[in-house]
Parts: structure tokens; sequence; C-alpha cells
């Protein structure tokens, strides 16, 4: 949702598990998108190997951590999305704004990548998890070339092709 002035607003709080409906007033104030978590049960998922902490949130009738839900529901009040490269030597995620063409993600990295920009080999994250590594996901015709129109969708795995 967008405030008076025309930018995103989102309302976060903490509440108690019996504490009903989360940031009531501050959504009719505002129009704004609440988000409420149970901070204690995240505090405690943190602490949790995954099986336990998959275990407890389904018990509160929680899909993901207060911590997850913030960071997702943040992203996307802002338009924001991100794409992730992965090298020999290191793993790194770049954010983006929704709808950002491959030349524009490339030069978040640098301008030269955008300037020289000439195709960007997209491997989808599931795909890459389902595969296990992008020589496998090549292997296995999960990869793709795209050009300048290439609209980044989130999670998109990336190499990017240039010459400055």
């Amino acid at each position: 949702m967008r405030d008076g002035d025309n930018q995103p607003t989102h309302h976060s709080g903490h509440r108690e598990q019996d504490d009903g409906p989360p940031l009531s007033r501050a959504r009719r104030r505002r129009r704004a998108r609440p988000h409420s978590c149970q901070h204690r049960t995240g505090q405690e998922h943190e602490d949790r190997d995954d099986e336990d902490a998959a275990e407890m949130l389904a018990s509160t009738g929680q899909t993901e951590s207060g911590l997850n839900q913030l960071a997702r529901i943040g992203f996307d009040t802002l338009g924001l999305q991100t794409y992730l490269t992965a090298g020999p030597k290191e793993t790194r995620a770049w954010t983006i704004p929704k709808g950002a063409k491959a030349p524009q993600a490339a030069g978040v990295i640098h301008t030269d990548f955008e300037k020289g920009f000439i195709k960007a080999e997209i491997v989808s994250f599931e795909d890459l998890v389902e595969t296990g590594s992008v020589v496998e996901a090549r292997a296995k015709g999960k990869a793709r070339l795209e050009g300048k129109d290439y609209v980044m969708q989130d999670g998109d795995v990336v190499e990017f092709r240039f010459n400055v």
C-alpha cells in the first residue's frame, strides 16, 4: 500500500499468541499492509533444526518464520526482488526492482556489465535445487540464454555475458 505521500507503507509489530487481529488500527488509519508475528515463536524457531522448526510453525498455524514473512512482505511492499549469481568462489543475492530487464540487473553488479551486455544465462532457483548445480542444469537443458528484453524473475540464477 502507499500512504498519502504515495510512498510504500508497511506496519510491523509484535503480538502475543492470543492478542487477536494484528495491527487493525494501523490498517484502518493508513490502509497499510499490516504484519505481525509471535516474537517468542520466531525466536524459538531460530534455535531449532529445520524439521523441529517446521513442526513448531505448523503447530501455531504458520508456514514461515516471522523474519521470513517480514523480508518477503517488505520486498513486495517496496517492489523489489532478488536474483542470484553463483560461481566457484561465491554465491550472492542481488536486489533489483520488480520488472527490471536483464541489462539493468547486470548493471547492479557493475555498470560495465550493463553497457556491454550480450546475453544472460538463466537457471531458475527451483531447477538449480533440483539438479544440484549449474553444470547439471545445463546438461539437463534447464539453462537458457536470454537477451536484452528478458524481464528478470525473482530467484533467477544468472551468469551474464558481456563485452566492454
